[in-house]
């Protein structure tokens, strides 16, 4: 919007708008909030979303560090549409999760709810069954063998094992995910400036026998993530009598 032109340098011209004006033309007299109990209006914003936002600058003739400034209106970075989430258990106001303590015990009996909701749907398995990793949800470890696992936990988490009395009694069966590469999509990026017939022409299957070879090597990149559907039973009492 066109405002009074104020002259500060040959480069540089300042322009003021009447804000007051400017926002009784495009913003209604009311905005309406709809708030449960446990929000508040943004004190920050003052439920408004928008907060005058500064940038200042400097031409390569000044003297003065940064003399001229640009000001608009951006979204408040302190809350969402104007709007606190408030605690229901500390009473303070937060964005995506508050991590007090009262929050911390609510997430962990949701937890552990979730978890003895997920055992009896869960399926006992032979440990001879098993081509992947086994996974400790207490000590978030992977291992590939109950043996590997049961030696690790009495002797490196002897704490949890002989002053806590903490042994885990199920190894969850792990998915195993591997490096792949697409010939179709590396070739799709590779001809997106050619020809528009240049992707069909290309040999796809033998860079893709290629990829797959080299993928094949890399040993290192195989990644292992809990299904939580099958399970192997941890028989203590044969690893205690062995110590």
């Amino acid at each position: 919007m066109p405002g009074r032109k104020e002259n500060i340098s040959m480069a540089i011209h300042r322009e003021k708008i009447n804000l007051y004006k400017t926002v009784k033309k495009i913003f209604p007299k009311i905005l309406i909030k709809d708030l449960d109990e446990n929000e508040r209006i943004c004190p920050e914003c003052h439920g408004l979303g928008v907060k005058i936002n500064t940038r200042v600058f400097r031409t390569g003739d000044s003297l003065e560090s940064y003399p001229y400034r640009t000001e608009a209106l951006s979204l408040c970075q302190h809350c969402f549409n104007a709007v606190h989430k408030i605690c229901k258990y500390c009473g303070q106001p937060y964005k995506g999760h508050c991590d007090c303590e009262g929050q911390l015990a609510e997430d962990l009996k949701a937890q552990e709810q979730k978890w003895q909701e997920t055992i009896p749907k869960a399926k006992e398995v032979d440990e001879k069954d098993v081509t992947t990793m086994l996974y400790c949800e207490e000590n978030e470890e992977y291992y590939s063998t109950v043996d590997d696992f049961a030696e690790d936990f009495m002797y490196n988490y002897s704490e949890l094992f002989d002053d806590l009395g903490i042994r885990p009694t199920r190894l969850w069966v792990t998915s195993e995910e591997k490096i792949h590469i697409d010939a179709d999509e590396i070739v799709l990026d590779a001809c997106s400036e050619l020809g528009e017939d240049a992707e069909y022409v290309c040999d796809n299957d033998s860079l893709q026998k290629l990829l797959d070879d080299w993928c094949e090597k890399q040993m290192a990149t195989t990644t292992y993530y809990p299904c939580y559907k099958e399970y192997v039973v941890v028989n203590w009492d044969k690893y205690i009598q062995e110590r």
